[in-house]
C-alpha cells in the first residue's frame, strides 16, 4: 500500500492509531509519530515543533551552576547546557534542544529562542558573544552583549593560537596579519611561526578587544 492510501486508511479506522505527535497538528501518525506532512518536512531537515511526548528538560543543579538536559523531538539526549543555577527559573519548563549551529534553542510556536541570547537579555540589534567560545557555557560572566562586527572578532580559527600566521613559500619565513572590518593589515615578516603568532596577538589585542579568549571560563 502506498503512504497516500496508508493514510486514507488510518482516517478511515482501519488501522487505528494514534495521532501527529507535532504540536498543534490533527492529522494520523503514519511514520515516527508523525503524519505524512510533517515526516517529509523531518527528512528534509526542516524543524517541525515541539513533540506532544516530549517532556520539558530536565535542569540539574551542582552547586552555583546547573545543567540543563538538551533533547531533539523523539526525547533522545543531545547534550547539556551550564547555566547559573540563579537561572534555573528561567530556563525551566520548555523543552530545549540543539540546533543546526550546536546552539541550545527551545520553540514556542512559530517563535524560537536561543538560550544564551535569553538568558543574557540580549537588546533587538545586538548579538551575545560567548567568551570562551563554547556556545553551551552560557553562565552569565561568559556572555556579553556585542556588535556583529564585534561578535565577528571572537570566530574561531583553524589555526588555534597560530590565528593570523601564514607561510610565505617565497621566502620561507613566516606572515604575520589580521583582518579587521573587511580589511587585512599586514604585520610583518618573521622567521618563526611563533614571533609571527606574537606579533598578530599583539596587534589584536590593541585593535579588537573582543577578540581573544583568553583562559576557558567554568
Amino acid at each position: 500500500m502506498c503512504g497516500t492510501h496508508y493514510v486514507k486508511a488510518r482516517r478511515a479506522g482501519e488501522f487505528g492509531g494514534d495521532g501527529c505527535a507535532v504540536v498543534g497538528c490533527t492529522e494520523i501518525a503514519v511514520q515516527r509519530r508523525m503524519c505524512m506532512r510533517h515526516y517529509q518536512q523531518s527528512t528534509e531537515g526542516r524543524h517541525v515543533g515541539l513533540d506532544k511526548d516530549v517532556a520539558p528538560s530536565v535542569i540539574i543543579r551542582d552547586g552555583d551552576i546547573a545543567h540543563v538536559e538538551l533533547k531533539d523531538r523523539f526525547g533522545r539526549l543531545q547534550g547539556w547546557a551550564v547555566i547559573d543555577a540563579d537561572a534555573m527559573a528561567l530556563a525551566d519548563g520548555r523543552r530545549w534542544r540543539l540546533d543546526a549551529h550546536g546552539y541550545a534553542v527551545s520553540s514556542l510556536g512559530k517563535r524560537t529562542d536561543r538560550l544564551h541570547a535569553f538568558l543574557n537579555a540580549t537588546p533587538a540589534g545586538f548579538e551575545t558573544d560567548h567568551r570562551d567560545g563554547d556556545k553551551l557555557n552560557l553562565r552569565r560572566r561568559n556572555l556579553r552583549t556585542v556588535t556583529r562586527g564585534q561578535n565577528q572578532q571572537n570566530v574561531p580559527s583553524k589555526n588555534g593560537k597560530y590565528r593570523g600566521t601564514t607561510f610565505a613559500r617565497d621566502s620561507g619565513k613566516w606572515i604575520a596579519q589580521a583582518q579587521l572590518d573587511g580589511r587585512r593589515y599586514y604585520l610583518g615578516l618573521f622567521a618563526t611561526r611563533d614571533r609571527a603568532a606574537v606579533v598578530a596577538r599583539a596587534w589584536r589585542a590593541k585593535n579588537m578587544p573582543f577578540a581573544e579568549r583568553g583562559e576557558i571560563i567554568g
